[in-house]
């Protein structure tokens, strides 16, 4: 028998359920599209999720289409979001390639910027991959906002433990009101289980450095990791507004030190400054990149490019206005030459690291050799994969090279 809500939608067929309620695929009869209706029996919470989504607007989360109650029950019509979990897909394929992981990663981070830029924060709390869509062109979906609540510091109902054990922070369990920082934490355990495939919820239930699972995992993004998933907050990054401050103190400092020398600023790595700072969003990220320019006295004009429901550039925002580009227009060509090329720069940036990572770190993790006996056994054999078939021999004729560390690498690959 055909079940019909609100006089408006069929229901037809639970497509998942949760700690915060079952949520139902059902078809507007009104406009004939697949909506996604969650249905709770908590009123109280489902009327707050939906002021909470309200408020929000990003191409990384749910639209929401209307709000009705019955039979003592709430329901929330949002965006039916085909595809799979993030979580259905590590379980059937593994972890992806290392530029799929980045810039599912980006993704998530810039959907995770925007929470947590809002007044007051929106705080996410329950970040896993089982909450993440796959859309059919590619792109993440942050799914289930019925955890996130807004960080406000008279909200002590807020105390109370909601997440998931392997994903969330561990002082979600200690009756701690959340902040951004478990976000954080949860978001370094989401980028270890993407570039390992490693599940914590399964045994041995343990987190270890990424690299240990796989060498041609850059440095840099076990750094990251490890510091994201800090026991304790407060070593954990703060948000974006670190990332910033960090690259332009690097450079005022390393001006100073030029200026000392006698030598020209323009010799630095991190001395010339952009004319304009052309950000990856909107307000949010727009106003962070200005308070941190202007708390180091800084004169950059920002501005924000800000994305469609389809992650394509609408416009751009500064001086508080958001301006329309005309598709068409050489502008619009020219701001998109830029982020494709920005994005290009990205992977070919982060494949060097990896390449360079795999000869690095292979070779440095072998006793006995060091940076001076690593670039001679790459001057003599030309490629990792000959000194893996190298004989001890042929180990032992590399200059600088004597029985002992020529065994030790016999030893290591074979």
């Amino acid at each position: 028998m055909r079940k019909i809500w609100n006089n408006q939608y069929e229901q037809l067929r639970k497509i998942g359920e949760g700690a915060s309620g079952r949520v139902m695929l059902a078809r507007d009869l009104h406009l004939n599209r697949l909506v996604a209706i969650k249905e709770m029996e908590q009123i109280r919470e489902i009327r707050r999720e939906m002021e909470l989504l309200k408020a929000l607007k990003h191409p990384g989360l749910p639209d929401i289409y209307d709000y009705f109650e019955e039979d003592r029950h709430g329901f929330l019509v949002m965006e039916y979001v085909e595809g799979v979990t993030l979580k259905e897909y590590l379980e059937q394929h593994g972890k992806p390639e290392l530029t799929q992981a980045i810039v599912w990663m980006k993704e998530l981070l810039d959907i995770l910027v925007y929470l947590h830029e809002q007044h007051p924060a929106v705080v996410y709390r329950d970040l896993k991959p089982a909450n993440l869509i796959i859309q059919e062109e590619g792109h993440l979906k942050l799914i289930d906002l019925g955890g996130a609540f807004f960080r406000c510091h008279n909200q002590s109902e807020e105390r109370v433990s909601i997440g998931t054990p392997g994903y969330s922070a561990p002082e979600q369990w200690n009756g701690i009101q959340a902040d951004v920082s478990c976000d954080i934490f949860s978001f370094g355990a989401f980028a270890h289980e993407l570039l390992t495939g490693v599940n914590p919820l399964k045994p041995p239930y343990e987190r270890r450095p990424v690299r240990r699972y796989d060498r041609r995992i850059p440095v840099s993004y076990e750094q990251m990791i490890q510091k994201c998933t800090r026991e304790h907050p407060k070593e954990r990054y703060a948000s974006m507004r670190e990332v910033l401050t960090r690259r332009f103190s690097h450079g005022l400092e390393e001006a100073r030190t030029l200026e000392e020398k006698g030598m020209d600023t323009s010799f630095g790595s991190f001395t010339r400054f952009p004319d304009l700072l052309m950000m990856d969003g909107g307000r949010g990220q727009v106003n962070i990149a200005l308070e941190v320019l202007g708390e180091l006295g800084l004169e950059i004009p920002v501005c924000g490019m800000v994305k469609d429901d389809n992650h394509r550039t609408r416009g751009l925002y500064y001086n508080n206005v958001e301006v329309p580009i005309d598709r068409h227009s050489e502008g619009f060509r020219l701001i998109t030459r830029i982020q494709d090329e920005a994005h290009r720069f990205a992977i070919e940036y982060h494949r060097s690291l990896r390449a360079k990572g795999q000869v690095k770190s292979i070779l440095d993790d072998i006793p006995d050799i060091g940076p001076a006996r690593r670039k001679a056994l790459m001057r003599q054999f030309q490629s990792l994969e000959a000194v893996k078939e190298a004989t001890l021999e042929a180990l032992m004729e590399v200059p600088g090279m004597n029985r002992k560390s020529a065994e030790s690498v016999y030893q290591f690959f074979h």
